[in-house]
């Protein structure tokens, strides 16, 4: 399986989508991380089960019927593999820690890699109703923000060093959970919450908000028809 971004589908603007692409064994063994590929396939949107995942991840949709698959050359973007050789690696940790079911479950919550978890763990969750939990959000990013700014409190940190802390801390996760848009639009607000605070040294969430929704439309317009994005805002603009 191969997450490949596209430069453009049929030249369309704005039609630089990131797609999952299956590949058989020998068709796979000349690509690394940074390959640049050419190839023809029908582009399928995912399922009502899968599309959570998917989507929090950035994936658009899936390819099928490949054909024409021809290998450009080979740049490897050396961050990329170091940060996904960092989460396999916490998460082999987490599973020695505890045992394999609590550890990929911990690694699925926090960031994100969702490989490890078994069949059964799955299925549990469709079941009870709940899989969007296992996809990153701003809600796992707002915990995960809370907890490390608490800890920052207890150690006397003073608070305009925490919040640059707390901010930095959140491009960083934003970038090693593979700048997931969910967590991405909930880390633009908290970021830019952070940068009101050292201009007004006040927290203005609904200027925050709207600039958040603002950039976010300017860098992505077709954003403005995901009715996550606005669901997120609301449910922010509600609290």
């Amino acid at each position: 399986i191969c997450t490949v971004k596209a430069d453009s589908v049929n030249s369309e603007f704005n039609s630089a989508y990131t797609l999952e692409l299956y590949l058989d064994r020998e068709e796979g063994d000349p690509l690394s991380i940074g390959s640049s590929i050419e190839f023809k396939c029908k582009i399928v949107g995912f399922d009502e089960e899968s599309k959570s995942y998917k989507y929090s991840d950035g994936i658009n949709a899936v390819c099928e019927d490949v054909a024409d698959l021809k290998v450009n050359g080979e740049k490897e973007f050396v961050l990329t593999s170091v940060l996904d050789r960092m989460r396999e690696n916490l998460t082999r940790y987490a599973i020695m820690l505890s045992d394999e079911e609590c550890g990929s479950m911990v690694s699925a919550l926090l960031i994100g890699e969702r490989d490890a978890l078994s069949d059964k763990v799955r299925l549990d969750f469709k079941r009870l109703g709940i899989t969007h939990l296992l996809a990153l959000s701003g809600l796992h990013l707002a915990i995960i923000s809370l907890a490390f700014n608490f800890i920052l409190s207890k150690l006397r940190i003073k608070k305009g060093v925490r919040v640059g802390i707390v901010a930095a801390f959140t491009a960083a996760y934003m970038i090693f959970t593979r700048l997931s848009p969910s967590v991405c639009r909930a880390g633009l607000m908290l970021i830019i919450s952070s940068l009101l605070y050292f201009v007004s040294r006040d927290n203005d969430s609904i200027t925050s908000l709207f600039v958040s929704v603002s950039i976010i439309v300017a860098l992505s317009p077709y954003s403005i028809y995901d009715l996550s994005l606005w669901l997120s805002a609301f449910a922010t603009l509600g609290v």
